[in-house]
């Protein structure tokens, strides 16, 4: 699978990408949107592809968004997949509804 797929797949929208720090099999990704340009993200990644089966992980790494969430590269067992998470907030802790 193409990485530049893979994270469109889940979601990352890349003009939304604050920094980026990804390892794909030995090639090592980052970007940071203050010193690099998108243009260049993209081109370095549109055609790198790996191995999306069960096996060792190939793909790894952090990448934080503009509205302070970040997306992790999750792995067990073999599978892979990116998980959006989010700092808690206040709103959060206080107004939950216990259906």
């Amino acid at each position: 699978m193409k990485v530049i797929d893979e994270l469109k797949k889940n979601g990352i929208n890349f003009i939304d990408i604050n920094s980026l720090h990804i390892f794909i099999n030995t090639k090592e990704i980052k970007y940071d949107r203050l010193k690099d340009s998108l243009e260049d993200l993209i081109e370095n990644i549109k055609d790198i592809e790996y191995d999306e089966d069960y096996g060792g992980q190939e793909l790894f790494g952090l990448i934080l968004m503009n509205d302070n969430s970040w997306f992790e590269r999750g792995e067990y067992d073999g599978s892979e997949w990116w998980q959006h998470k989010r700092q808690i907030t206040k709103y959060d802790v206080f107004n939950f509804d216990l259906q």
